[in-house]
């Protein structure tokens, strides 16, 4: 076995690692933003039965997302405290600049969750494969 084989699995449960790090932290705003919670999993349910270069694919997809629409949301939600984006909602404050901003990188992950999903042809492979499997079961 050379060094770079033996380096190989290194970096590929690295970038798994970084998968799960990424998605934990981006999972309370992005559930803010109405995605659905069983889809925003979908992407790492069977993440131990991805390929290499699926992780790499998946891991380069998701770090996209964090590095500028989640960033920027993050950004935004950090204009103002928790407490003053409550009493915006409790006082029925509307039309400022931080909730439109709000709105729109909200808007921004939302569509990236329900269009722009990662997929790849092998996982949805998978995916048939399974549903197929568990139709079948009595």
């Amino acid at each position: 076995m050379t060094q770079d084989q033996e380096k190989e699995p290194l970096a590929y449960d690295v970038y798994e690692r970084q998968i799960i790090l990424m998605h934990q932290e981006m999972k309370a705003l992005t559930m803010d933003c109405k995605v659905e919670e069983k889809r925003y999993q979908s992407v790492i349910l069977d993440l131990a039965e991805f390929e290499k270069e699926e992780i790499r694919e998946l891991y380069e997809w998701l770090k996209k997302i964090y590095d500028n629409e989640f960033k920027h949301l993050r950004y935004v939600w950090t204009l103002l405290t928790p407490d003053q984006w409550k009493n915006y909602e409790t006082y029925d404050i509307q039309g400022t600049r931080e909730q439109k901003m709000l709105k729109e990188a909200r808007k921004a992950i939302r569509t990236i969750w329900e269009t722009k999903i990662y997929r790849t042809q092998k996982q949805l492979n998978r995916i048939a494969r399974k549903k197929g499997v568990n139709r079948h079961k009595m």
